[in-house]
């Protein structure tokens, strides 16, 4: 079942959840997984159709967006593993590429994830970070410059400092 709060969560996020939040969680309708995934798939789907141009090439795209997709590893990577899993209409061209571009977004986004982790991120502090001071996104969110170097001193930020990653050579 589609729940707002997973069954796996903290007892910490559960003690987060104010007294409006639960009332709201109380109030949204469940639905089973495969119906909920079946009704974003058909919208991603609809919206393809109604703003990929006609005169782009979807049967090219297509053609290099599955192998792009096939060829990506999903360890670790549960939710593109699930849509990657889910079939695509064949008889819906534009259709198609829209859920493959949402593929491929998923598959971004779970990089994105496990790199901000395993900087030693946690979501939370990342959004924090990448906010700054007024609430726009600042530089000072940046983990990295793309000048520094791995290995570098600059890659191992001293208390106090902007957060580092040292996985990574570019801005997360």
């Amino acid at each position: 079942m589609v729940t707002a709060l997973p069954q796996h969560h903290s007892d910490r996020a559960e003690r987060e959840l104010t007294a409006g939040d639960r009332r709201l969680l109380a109030e949204r309708p469940v639905m089973p997984a495969e119906e909920a995934s079946a009704c974003y798939a058909q919208a991603v789907r609809t919206w393809g159709r109604a703003h990929i141009s006609a005169d782009v090439d979807v049967e090219r795209f297509n053609q290099l967006a599955q192998r792009l997709i096939d060829s990506a590893d999903a360890d670790a990577l549960p939710l593109f593993a699930g849509w990657r899993a889910q079939p695509c209409p064949g008889d819906d061209p534009a259709g198609a590429a829209m859920r493959r571009v949402h593929v491929l977004r998923e598959h971004r986004g779970a990089c994105h994830l496990a790199a901000v982790r395993l900087c030693g991120l946690s979501a939370r502090a990342a959004m924090i970070t990448n906010l700054g001071v007024s609430g726009q996104p600042s530089t000072a969110g940046r983990i990295r410059s793309p000048s520094t170097r791995l290995g570098s001193p600059a890659g191992n930020a001293p208390s106090g400092s902007p957060a580092r990653c040292r996985c990574r050579s570019t801005p997360v």
